[in-house]
């Protein structure tokens, strides 16, 4: 006789059940980003855990193999050469898109910020996603985040295309303008329109 409540003889279950793909949006409970700070100042998470907040869920950041890390490297880099004191150039470093929002850009404009140094921003000039193996993640879900926030300018470095996908004219219902660019051709700042560099230079070698 079976017993109520105990797994039928025979009968298996995966190990990872796509729990989201079976609720309504309304059904999740999201988490604020003031809850997911407090998250990672008590302890919770590691500030080292590779982890983001992307509209009240909390998303692993994918793992970067060497061409990730380097290409960003470079692009920071490249960045720092072009716009000197008038930005500041950062690599993963948080910013509160909204407030369930809190995504960590591979590399990032920050504003100039006098005297408050300590305080992460919540408008960027420039967000830049080096896309290896997150592609899907980069155009549908970081792309209207940024969007929203305002960000005038987005760059995803299409790896496997070898393109840089350039995303301007935030709505907020998402970029209303997305061009590609590829080798030859150039690209020049929305924020510093004086500052254009090579889309070769932002890609990997040939």
């Amino acid at each position: 006789m079976e017993i109520p409540g105990r797994q039928p003889r025979g009968a298996r279950y995966p190990a990872h059940v796509s729990i989201v793909d079976h609720l309504a949006p309304d059904q999740l409970a999201r988490i604020s980003r003031d809850v997911y700070v407090r998250m990672i100042d008590e302890g919770m998470l590691s500030e080292d855990a590779r982890i983001q907040l992307l509209e009240g869920v909390l998303v692993e950041m994918s793992p970067q193999g060497d061409l990730h890390l380097l290409l960003g490297e470079q692009i920071a880099a490249l960045l720092r050469d072009a716009v000197g004191r008038r930005a500041h150039v950062v690599t993963e470093r948080p910013f509160n898109a909204s407030p369930y929002s809190r995504p960590e850009p591979d590399v990032a404009l920050w504003p100039p910020v006098i005297g408050r140094r300590t305080v992460v921003p919540e408008h960027l000039l420039l967000a830049v996603e080096v896309s290896v193996s997150s592609l899907r993640i980069d155009r549908m879900v970081k792309a209207p985040i940024y969007a929203a926030a305002g960000i005038p300018e987005y760059w995803i470095i299409n790896v496997g295309d070898e393109a840089l996908e350039r995303h301007t004219e935030p709505t907020a219902a998402g970029y209303a303008r997305v061009d590609t660019l590829r080798r030859g051709d150039t690209v020049t700042l929305v924020a510093l329109p004086d500052v254009t560099l090579a889309v070769a230079d932002l890609l990997p070698e040939a």
